[in-house]
């Protein structure tokens, strides 16, 4: 049964904003997990460069449920110590199995997608070569693989926050849930990936510009890359969550008094 009503959704341009504004006013919660996944990021790609894709897109996964769920309760700093005094609310403050299948699922669209364009755009990379402009035909691949599989997953977005507030939605009701919205889940999530895809540009000027040796800048480009991803999974998070609410009129249950 569809839960389409008539109420006003609001733009993307708009949740944009309203998630800037968030950000700025969560910024103790903000930087508390994004400095420790910056570190932890940075550290597997460096020393594990070609094994630790999947690590990574489980850290990013984690992340974005934790900001969804920032959105969702405007009480989660108290709720999640709460629920963590339980077995079972320790479950539900953890992401879900259906929120870690759609996030690599993502990946995994984003990362064959990614390897079929180097494939075509750079195959010396495959050779073991590494000319100048390398770097930057494979930012250009990442880029396209990235805007393909927002393309494919951003209509069901609404599925996320759906399971984290006790919805029985699969991926399909999702979509069917998101008529006259889509639009603006496109948009907040194109926006969030051209938002991520500075920094890889940023490593692959760096790349064609300076000579191999600069190691502290490169270290903090991939910082930087980083934390744009999670500034840039924050916002989509905020607009995903409001669109879903305003899509539902769903509202948090009342955190029961100790």
């Amino acid at each position: 049964m569809s839960m389409m009503e008539s109420r006003p959704m609001p733009p993307a341009g708009q949740l944009i904003q309203q998630g800037f504004q968030h950000w700025r006013a969560h910024q103790r919660a903000f930087w508390l997990l994004a400095g420790l996944g910056v570190i932890g990021i940075v550290v597997l790609k460096m020393v594990i460069p070609s094994g630790s894709s999947g690590v990574v897109a489980g850290l990013y996964i984690f992340v974005f449920d934790h900001w969804l769920k920032l959105a969702l309760f405007p009480d989660w700093k108290q709720r999640e110590p709460a629920l963590r005094k339980s077995k079972e609310g320790r479950r539900l403050a953890q992401p879900r199995w259906s929120f870690w299948g759609f996030g690599f699922a993502y990946a995994f669209v984003v990362s064959a997608a990614g390897m079929l364009l180097i494939l075509l755009m750079a195959p010396e990379i495959f050779r073991g070569r590494m000319e100048t402009s390398t770097a930057l035909l494979s930012a250009v691949s990442l880029g396209l693989a990235m805007c393909l599989a927002t393309l494919i997953f951003a209509p069901s977005l609404l599925f996320l926050p759906a399971g984290i507030a006790g919805f029985k939605w699969n991926v399909g009701d999702a979509f069917r849930e998101s008529g006259g919205i889509r639009g603006s889940l496109m948009v907040l999530a194109m926006s969030g990936t051209l938002i991520a895809l500075v920094g890889p540009l940023l490593i692959s000027l760096n790349t064609l510009v300076l000579p191999p040796g600069f190691l502290l800048l490169a270290l903090a480009l991939h910082a930087i890359a980083v934390l744009l991803d999670l500034f840039a999974l924050y916002l989509v998070a905020y607009g995903t969550a409001r669109l879903f609410i305003a899509k539902t009129g769903w509202q948090p249950t009342p955190l029961p008094e100790a």
